[in-house]
């Protein structure tokens, strides 16, 4: 193997063998969910790697050249190739149990791992999950490695020809604090603003704490950094700081009454939809209908 070519990672392979689908790196980063200085970045290192020009660019997108279209027929290939030996490697000679790998943001996993845990027991095999928590480009890295049997997203996203996906409802991000906070009773929204709000801990926002779209000049009284909706709780429990999560981020916290929706309805929040996606050739259809069944009736009910 050439030297350079040990640096080609499978979600590089990945990249190119789908060059062909797009013609301009803006919707070929949309769908892989990263921005095009990032894609051109990746496209330019493989084409470096690997001493091939793979696109011709241009102020229109872009056309691949032959030495890209030879290099994406080889992508598609060597994909194949590790899938089939993937799926040998985790058969049931290989394995006593069946393990499905999970892939979500942490408060998707914490919600709906009690549901998939019962589906499990209902099916009376012997099947195990294994959650893992994912940033949004986590779980597309990890679908186009093959690591990932199911995954959960905020965002509708392509993962690949093997993946099917299903949008099973939406959630909103609403205002909370704690159940005795001065603003728990209050109907004037402009009392808001004498508040911290908690803020993301990372400039990209691909966490679940949110600004959103609040009041006028409220960024200006930000509190406490945090990344997970986790960490966000027990601070509003011991805090006058406010913060705007997504419902489905704080379902079991509202439920026991830890926390309280504020002016509910007052800021106005687009909607986020959820999408189940599911990988057709390590999941069988049936389990696939079950798991959407019980995904979708525990969105709708937390949502």
């Amino acid at each position: 193997m050439q030297q350079g070519l040990r640096n080609v990672s499978f979600s590089d392979l990945e990249i190119v063998s789908i060059l062909v689908r797009y013609q301009s790196l803006r919707a070929l980063a949309r769908d892989l969910k990263l921005t095009i200085s990032n894609v051109s970045k990746k496209i330019s290192r493989i084409e470096a790697e690997t001493g091939r020009e793979l696109i011709k660019r241009s102020t229109n997108g872009y056309l691949l050249t032959q030495e890209g279209e030879r290099l994406a027929k080889v992508a598609r290939h060597l994909l194949a190739e590790s899938e089939a030996l993937f799926s040998e490697s985790h058969s049931a000679e290989f394995s006593p149990k069946k393990w499905i790998t999970i892939g979500s943001r942490g408060f998707l996993n914490a919600l709906l791992a009690p549901i998939l845990i019962k589906l499990c027991e209902q099916q009376k095999k012997e099947m195990r999950f294994r959650f893992i928590d994912f940033s949004p480009e986590e779980i597309v890295v990890a679908a186009f490695r093959s690591s990932l049997d199911i995954a959960f997203t905020l965002e509708e996203c392509f993962l690949g020809e093997r993946w099917q996906s299903v949008r099973i409802g939406q959630t909103r991000r609403i205002l909370l604090a704690r159940a005795d906070h001065p603003l728990a009773m209050s109907q004037d929204i402009s009392q808001l603003v004498e508040f911290q709000v908690l803020r993301s801990a990372y400039w990209d926002g691909n966490n679940v704490v949110s600004s959103g779209d609040l009041l006028p000049g409220l960024k200006k009284h930000w509190g406490h950094e945090v990344q997970t909706a986790a960490t966000a709780i027990p601070i509003l429990q011991n805090s006058d700081c406010v913060a705007f999560l997504p419902r489905l981020a704080v379902a079991r916290a509202l439920e026991s009454g830890s926390v309280v929706e504020i002016f509910p309805g007052a800021a106005s929040s687009p909607v986020m939809p959820v999408y189940l996606h599911v990988n057709m050739e390590t999941i069988q259809q049936n389990l696939y209908r079950k798991i959407l069944s019980a995904a979708e009736k525990t969105v709708e009910q937390f949502g």
